[in-house]
C-alpha cells in the first residue's frame, strides 16, 4: 500500500509542477495531505469547478487524518468553512460480475 500511495503523490505533484493544473484549494489540500501521517497517497481530481482530493488511507488513523486536514484546510481558506467536507468510504474487494 505504501508504494502504491507514493506512485499517488507522484501522480498529484507531477499535475502540480509538470502539467500546472489545480487551483489554490486543491494544491493546499494535496500538500496538507502528503505531510499527514496515515496518508499512504493521495491527488485531487476535478479542478476545474474546485474538484476534490482522494487520499488512500489506514483505517486506523481515520479520525485523527479527518481533524488534523480539515483544521490545516481550513485555517487556509476559512472562507470554505460548511462548504469543505471530509468522506470516508471502502474500496470494494476486488471486481465481481
Amino acid at each position: 500500500m505504501e508504494g502504491y500511495g507514493q506512485l499517488v503523490f507522484e501522480s498529484g505533484k507531477s499535475s502540480i509542477y509538470s502539467y500546472k493544473c489545480g487551483c489554490d484549494e486543491l494544491k493546499k489540500l494535496y500538500e496538507i495531505m502528503a505531510d499527514t501521517d496515515g496518508i499512504y497517497g493521495g491527488r485531487f481530481s476535478g479542478a476545474g469547478f474546485k474538484g476534490c482530493c482522494m487520499a488512500l488511507i489506514n483505517p486506523d488513523k481515520a479520525e485523527d487524518i479527518e481533524a488534523k486536514v480539515g483544521a490545516e484546510y481550513l485555517k487556509a481558506f476559512p472562507e470554505l468553512e460548511g462548504k469543505y467536507s471530509f468522506h470516508l468510504c471502502e474500496s470494494a474487494d476486488g471486481v465481481e460480475m
